[in-house]
């Protein structure tokens, strides 16, 4: 039978594995994102065209 100890490590282990991985993800998404951003206001073009009527 295994202690408790080492289940509590195990959780707290695959926690922290899990966390660091979507701290990764993140970063790489918003990398991705950020460079296949063309504008950065989708509302510009909008409110140039009203302010020029």
């Amino acid at each position: 039978m295994r202690s408790r100890t080492s289940a509590a490590v195990r959780v707290v282990r695959y926690t922290l594995l899990g966390l660091c991985l979507l701290f990764a993800g993140g970063i790489a998404f918003l990398a991705i994102s950020d460079h296949s951003q063309v504008e950065a206001d989708p509302l510009s073009d909008y409110r140039a065209r009203e302010t020029t009527r």
